[in-house]
């Protein structure tokens, strides 16, 4: 016997064939189909003789949906991101997840995770904080192609915002320590000088991504003489920490 199978929206095209054996009863699977798509399937017989049978009226199917996973669930911090849902049982081999920008574009470098059947939680790492993105998933079924990602029935997704990284964060700091920086703006070199009335105190530099660029530990009265040829342009954040706490601003110019 032969067969042949096309989808129904696409009448037009040509058939995709192949030989279902020689017995009197036979069975053959067709793997690769799309999920929920409809399909169109015809057999004709192989006789002696090279004869060859007219084509059988025609049969219609519809494949099974591929579902994406439900309940999809994001929890931010302002690193990270914990995702849970709630599994699919015709996943069989597990899902398909990437995070994008909110409009739906790659970020740079693309993020995408392939998740093991079964599974109901991962944790996304090493997130910019304060930044918006949207995390679309989908169901991997045997033998089931799905689309590509998009926002539809085919794909879970949700959008969730990352926090302020707690390094940024200015209220509510006590002023019992004192700092001078000078000069500031800087060029290639800053001094930090810790005030007389305060107490040792750890000093850390960060960059306004949260980014630690340098630290000392520090003693009353003690200066620090910082180098910053090598630093980027921009603004910088020194946080004092002791008895209490308190944070400057460096501003790093050309």
């Amino acid at each position: 016997y032969e067969w042949r199978l096309r989808k129904t929206s696409l009448s037009g095209f040509p058939w995709l064939t192949g030989n279902a054996g020689k017995r009197a009863q036979v069975k053959r699977t067709i793997t690769h189909l799309y999920e929920g798509k409809e399909y169109e399937v015809q057999t004709r017989a192989q006789c002696n003789l090279g004869e060859i049978s007219q084509w059988s009226g025609i049969t219609r199917f519809r494949t099974p949906p591929c579902r994406p996973p439900a309940a999809l669930e994001v929890t931010a911090t302002d690193s990270s991101a914990t995702v849970s849902w709630e599994p699919r049982q015709e996943a069989t081999s597990g899902y398909s997840m990437a995070l994008l920008k909110p409009d739906m574009t790659p970020l740079t470098p693309e993020v995408t995770l392939a998740v093991t059947a079964g599974e109901s939680q991962i944790s996304l790492d090493d997130l910019e904080d304060n930044t918006d993105y949207m995390l679309v998933a989908r169901s991997r079924c045997d033998q089931i192609f799905t689309e590509q990602y998009y926002p539809g029935r085919l794909v879970s997704f949700e959008r969730f915002t990352t926090e302020e990284a707690p390094s940024l964060r200015l209220a509510g700091l006590q002023n019992d320590i004192s700092l001078v920086i000078q000069p500031n703006p800087a060029d290639e070199i800053a001094t930090i000088v810790l005030g007389t009335e305060s107490g040792s105190s750890m000093l850390v530099i960060y960059d306004f991504k949260g980014t630690e660029m340098a630290s000392a530990q520090m003693d009353p009265g003690q200066s620090w003489t910082v180098d910053l040829k090598d630093w980027p342009v921009g603004n910088y954040l020194v946080s004092a920490q002791g008895s209490g706490r308190v944070v400057q601003q460096l501003v790093v110019s050309r």
